[in-house]
């Protein structure tokens, strides 16, 4: 009887490992799903990617990098067609990574009052590694650009639109996606600041849907 109790409990721990495994799985995020919400300026770069794929795909050498938070945050100068600038923020890197990946050095920046030195924070490049998720994109655009025409072709009808007096509300419209490759995104439009906000949903990133039940 206990011989037969036994192959019963194995055979069950056997059968329950495929199932375990499928729900372990990590979403497999890529640029194929997420093309149509990405503008083609910026490339292929997905929400997802790790830190040392996306170098690879626009210039970080230049960037401001702001670390005093959790995710790990790029100030990139960008300039093609309408957009200025691009800050991208990642999540996953732990403080001892972000210690190795970012270094503090002086420039000294021309002003109407004359040279000024300042310390900025950079990405060594050498430490770069293949860690961390891409998860927000905000793009800001030149003066003079038509950004909301833009944003309503390529986004479709907002889900969301200010309304003058509505105090709960900070951008003037905001879209819902989901992509194919399952991932939920928040898309925010601001017409002061000429900016655009992609956000990935991904886990362990402030608009992670973790504790959402």
């Amino acid at each position: 009887m206990r011989n037969i109790l036994i192959f019963f409990v194995a055979a069950f721990i056997i059968m329950a490992l495929p199932l375990t495994g499928k729900a372990q799985v990590k979403p497999k995020y890529n640029y194929a799903s997420q093309q149509k919400l990405i503008p083609a300026e910026l490339g292929v770069i997905f929400m997802g990617m790790d830190i040392k794929a996306f170098s690879q795909k626009i210039k970080i050498n230049a960037a401001e990098a702001e670390d005093r938070f959790e995710e790990l945050k790029l100030i990139i100068p960008f300039n093609k067609n309408n957009i200025e600038k691009v800050e991208v923020k990642f999540t996953g890197l732990g403080e001892e990574q972000k210690a190795k990946l970012v270094k503090t050095e002086k420039i000294v920046e021309k002003t109407e009052y004359g040279d000024l030195e300042r310390e900025v924070k950079r990405i060594s490049m050498p430490a770069l590694m293949t860690a961390g998720k891409l998860y927000e994109i905000d793009i800001f655009f030149k003066e003079g650009a038509d950004l909301k025409k833009y944003v309503v072709a390529k986004f479709g009808k907002p889900d969301e639109v200010y309304k003058k007096g509505d105090q709960y509300h900070f951008f003037d419209m905001q879209w819902t996606k989901i992509t194919s490759d399952k991932l939920v995104w928040l898309i925010r439009y601001y017409e002061e600041t000429r900016a655009l906000m992609l956000a990935g949903r991904i886990s362990g990133s402030e608009w992670g849907l973790d504790d959402i039940k």
